[in-house]
């Protein structure tokens, strides 16, 4: 999310782009330039926009929770994952 810092007017970008296209590199977030007050363009560098674009939006992550909820495969307790696991030689013991 873009920080109070990172929004400006689309003209004051023209004038200093070498130093919004710095702090861009540096900090990795989303700048936001505005015409007329109003935002009108997001602009980041290529290497965190790489890396958001690998990230799941709110909607995959909303829809890979309702698989979660709707899988109703039984599940085992602690103890009965403990004695699945357990070596067989002790099994044999206890």
């Amino acid at each position: 999310m873009p920080r109070a810092t990172d929004i400006m007017p689309i003209t004051d970008f023209t004038r200093n782009y070498k130093k919004v296209i710095a702090k861009l590199k540096k900090t990795g977030r989303p700048f936001v330039l505005t015409i007329d007050g109003k935002p009108a363009l997001v602009i980041q560098d290529a290497g965190s926009f790489d890396h958001r674009s690998g990230l799941l939006s709110p909607a995959e992550l909303e829809a890979a929770a309702d698989v979660g909820r709707r899988d109703t495969r039984p599940r085992l307790t602690i103890e009965q994952l403990r004695t699945a696991l357990r070596p067989r030689s002790a099994k044999r013991a206890g």
